[in-house]
């Protein structure tokens, strides 16, 4: 980009300590990712230059072709679109109109086929899965934009990721990458000699963050053209902004040392001043009133709700939400007060970047001490504030607590586990404080509420996914219909018992519950919630199915059916163990085999071999999902795949002895 090393260095930090970076980045995939996105642009930008141009082009395709696959399809095809309009930028920059002469996006769209050509296997297979899902065929508009984008409340966390008001904030922050940037990043885009690539990252950070926030226009648009309409977040387009004001700072930094746009920047040196002794009032303002008139405004705010957002409630008695107002108005002014220690490392970041800028105006310092400074402002400032936000705990939290240590002990590849979770607000009646991070991920921990399964290797219905078919949905559903708060705990635990005929059909076998469960649940262990009062009990299912047996008797279906009416006949099945339901267009007689064994030789998550003796003929069940990639032979001879109890997969084995294998293989 033609910068200097100091404003290349300082736009680096910037880079790596932005909030979409240290948010997302430390999960592996997503942090090579990062890495990735300035050196594909470096390349669009060799290859530009015509030297070894398609080595470089080689390159590019090589590094773009596996994330499409590591689980980051969404954000590479936004930097694929990226990167091909960086290109088209380059050849309009020396032709102009003659599109003919357009080699750069050429070779870029070729780049992108390329790397598309590489994971074509990869991407059949998922999108063998993807045409099983809601997504298919593309998502509306409503569908697309979920909970990923920004308002203009939001951007109070270019000053500090700490504010967060609920009902005002997203959940998504984002926005974070120090003040000091943004006043580097306005006179770039003040300054008079403007190097073409300023100008076209100047457009890049206005297109991706208009694309991203609430209602976008460009976002609508996105939606209605085929691939692209297939994603939802439009914060997703979040960390080219980024990229993009990364580059602008260094670009502010290099127009300092050049002795460019110095009145400019003295003028936004003055209004910075000002905007800090304003900041300095509101704040005062903000515990004055908190302090002196706090509860004359829970009176105000009560009315307010009582007008305008009692009806959208359950409308329970009207004191009830005294305390949820005054809740409200407390974590708000919280935000802004002085014993909060973010806001103090808010004010001294802020109040830093002022001294710094000042002292390089008035010639106290040198610009080579500034650049420096500059450096160190973004490190330190961005270290203290990551560490307090992200709240970092000991790893020797991951401890199991009693009730998990016995699910690792009594492990069987053959059942699955379960948290009853009756949901966060019932917990918190109940007595829980996960305000304090180390006591929210005890928390967690304690009864798996997400995906902390995974370090313990539980097999559970809990967590969370990304991505699900519509089938496997069922398992979301299952388990989110106890979190309502429209019922009681007496009416949750009723509602969970009358599902024990589910829950055996899908092998749970251990069930961590908050609540005391009755016959035919026998109670294994009584403990605690870590750090609380609130009961935990671990309870076995006496009635439950394995992964693997031979079904005793069949109800057959017409294969394709609509879910609802595939649901329907589901619930009407009172014993899975008497009954399987099976999709199967030509199956007529119902073959026997309830004398059926099945001895396991080897148990893998994508490889299971058995070896089984029957009677009769039979139906053997096996509960994974059924999914493409999923293959059975029986005696070496591949055989079809019918899906059973609406979720999982069976096979037709003939009377006899047989070694069955079922593998999982998407390419």
């Amino acid at each position: 980009l033609k910068i200097s090393i100091v404003s290349a260095d300082f736009a680096s930090f910037v880079l790596i300590f932005s909030q979409w970076n240290v948010q997302w980045g430390g999960l592996e995939a997503i942090g090579l990712f990062l890495v990735w996105v300035p050196l594909l642009f470096f390349l669009i930008i060799k290859i530009s230059e015509e030297k070894h141009k398609f080595w470089y082009a080689l390159l590019a395709a090589l590094i773009l072709a596996p994330n499409w696959v590591f689980g980051l399809t969404q954000t590479t095809l936004y930097l694929a679109a990226a990167l091909g309009i960086f290109a088209m930028f380059l050849d309009f920059k020396k032709h102009r109109f003659l599109f003919l002469k357009y080699k750069n996006t050429f070779i870029c769209i070729a780049i992108i086929l390329l790397s598309v050509a590489i994971v074509l296997p990869v991407l059949k297979a998922d999108y063998s899965i993807y045409s099983l899902s809601w997504r298919s065929g593309g998502l509306s508009y409503q569908e697309s934009f979920n909970k990923d984008y920004f308002n203009i409340f939001d951007l109070v966390h270019f000053v500090s990721p700490f504010i967060i008001l609920p009902f005002l904030n997203t959940e998504f922050t984002h926005f974070y990458l120090g003040i000091l940037p943004l006043l580097l990043i306005a006179l770039a885009w003040k300054i008079k000699k403007e190097d073409p690539f300023a100008r076209f990252f100047k457009w890049m950070m206005i297109l991706t963050l208009a694309t991203a926030i609430i209602y976008s226009p460009i976002f609508y648009i996105l939606t209605k053209i085929p691939v692209f309409n297939s994603f939802r977040g439009p914060g997703k387009f979040l960390f080219l902004t980024t990229f993009a004001m990364a580059i602008l700072a260094g670009f502010g930094l290099d127009a300092l040392r050049e002795n460019q746009g110095l009145k400019f920047f003295s003028r936004i040196s003055s209004f910075y001043k000002k905007f800090l002794v304003i900041f300095g009032l509101i704040i005062v303002a903000i515990n004055a009133i908190n302090y002196f008139a706090f509860e004359f405004l829970v009176k105000i705010g009560f009315k307010v709700f009582m007008r305008f957002g009692y009806v959208r409630t359950l409308q329970r008695e009207p004191v009830y939400y005294v305390d949820k107002v005054r809740e409200l108005l407390s974590s708000w002014f919280y935000q802004f007060s002085f014993s909060n220690i973010e806001i103090w490392l808010a004010i001294i970041t802020l109040i830093s970047t002022g001294l710094i800028v000042l002292l390089f105006l008035k010639n106290k310092v040198s610009f080579a001490v500034f650049s420096i400074l500059a450096i160190l402002l973004v490190y330190f400032s961005s270290f203290f504030i990551w560490h307090r936000y992200y709240n970092f705990v000991s790893a020797s939290l991951l401890n199991p607590p009693p009730a998990i240590q016995f699910l690792i002990d009594h492990r069987d590849d053959q059942y699955r586990a379960l948290s009853f979770n009756i949901g966060i607000e019932s917990y918190k009646k109940m007595g829980l404080d996960n305000k304090n991070p180390e006591k929210s991920f005890k928390f967690d921990i304690a009864i798996l509420r997400t995906d902390e399964f995974m370090y313990y290797n539980i097999e559970t219905l809990n967590g969370h996914e990304a991505f699900l078919t519509t089938r496997q949905e069922f398992f979301s559903d299952f388990n989110s219909q106890f979190t309502t708060q429209k019922l009681t705990l007496d009416e949750k635990r009723k509602l969970f018992e009358s599902k024990i005929k589910l829950l055996s059909m899908m092998n749970v076998k251990y069930i961590l519950s908050p609540l005391a469960l009755d016959k035919p649940f026998i109670k294994r262990l009584d403990s605690k919630i870590t750090d609380t009062q609130i009961p935990l009990y671990v309870y076995e299912n006496p009635d439950v199915l394995p992964k693997i047996y031979f079904a005793k008797s069949a109800v057959y279906l017409k294969e394709n059916l609509p879910d609802d009416v595939i649901r329907q006949k589901l619930s009407e099945i009172n014993d899975f163990r008497g009954k399987t339901l099976i999709e199967c267009d030509d199956c007529k007689e119902n073959p026997v085999g309830n004398k059926g064994i099945v001895r396991f030789e080897s148990y893998k998550p994508d490889e299971i071999l058995l070896d089984v003796k029957n009677k009769n003929d039979s139906w053997l069940v096996f509960s994974n999902s059924f999914l493409p990639g999923w293959r059975a032979f029986v005696d070496g001879e591949e055989v079809k795949l019918y899906r059973a109890n609406y979720l999982f997969q069976t096979i037709q084995v003939p009377a006899g002895d047989h070694k069955i294998l079922f593998k999982y293989k998407i390419l």
